[in-house]
């Protein structure tokens, strides 16, 4: 499965600190440049250095979360809170869903995992700053997750399927899907999926070999 914690988080004790990234959508090819232009439904963000504020309680340890990309799938130590990214409009750029925030977190390796295989030659970046940007990948740095800021949910539910919208276009990328929809084949609707907190993409969130439209606990591989 990916990210085991991938429903939308609320982390109300971070204090902002400073401007430190940018993020623009992109679109990757592995071997060749890639011939498609980044999707125009996803926002820019901008990201902020963050830590916890002083009268906070301390970010819980033992915090994990399985990953899964297309070069490898990893458990991770969830260390503590590092960005809050925000969607901006970047030179008159639309703002897609203005209620939508990134949360990212310092992750390392859990003991035992291997060590990031680097990725060299291979990765192609095309955006707004180059159709043909070649990146080799150092290691593994942070996980960022969709997250509520100040109360406020990543997104309505312009489309009505009770599922918010921040949360679709965080798998599909659009507001394609309705509430029935099942494009894993596991026997859950996106609206279940979402309310259990598994990945409307993956048929087994948990690897526990049970598909999620039959376990009760799509997350937790240690229950059936």
């Amino acid at each position: 499965g990916r990210d085991t914690g991938a429903r939308p988080v609320r982390f109300t004790d971070a204090r902002q600190v400073k401007p430190a990234r940018l993020l623009v959508p992109s679109t990757k090819g592995l071997g060749s440049a890639p011939s498609s232009d980044p999707a125009a439904d996803v926002d820019h963000y901008k990201c902020y250095k963050v830590k916890i504020s002083q009268d906070a309680p301390k970010f819980p340890k033992d915090l994990q979360a399985t990953v899964e990309d297309q070069f490898e799938n990893r458990l991770y130590d969830i260390v503590k809170p590092t960005r809050l990214c925000t969607p901006v409009s970047k030179d008159g750029s639309t703002i897609v869903s203005g209620a939508g925030h990134l949360m990212c977190y310092k992750a390392k390796p859990a003991e035992g995992q291997p060590e990031h295989t680097r990725v060299e030659g291979q990765i192609h970046i095309k955006n707004q700053f180059g159709d043909d940007q070649r990146l080799d990948t150092l290691k593994e740095d942070e996980l960022c997750v969709p997250a509520i800021k100040d109360g406020v949910s990543t997104g309505s539910d312009f489309d009505g399927d009770g599922v918010l919208d921040g949360y679709e276009r965080w798998y599909y990328g659009n507001l394609s899907q309705d509430a029935t929809s099942d494009t894993d084949s596991d026997g859950a609707t996106l609206l279940q999926e979402y309310n259990a907190g598994s990945d409307q993409t993956d048929a087994d969130t948990d690897d526990d070999t049970i598909a999620d439209g039959s376990d009760t606990k799509p997350q937790d591989r240690l229950l059936p």
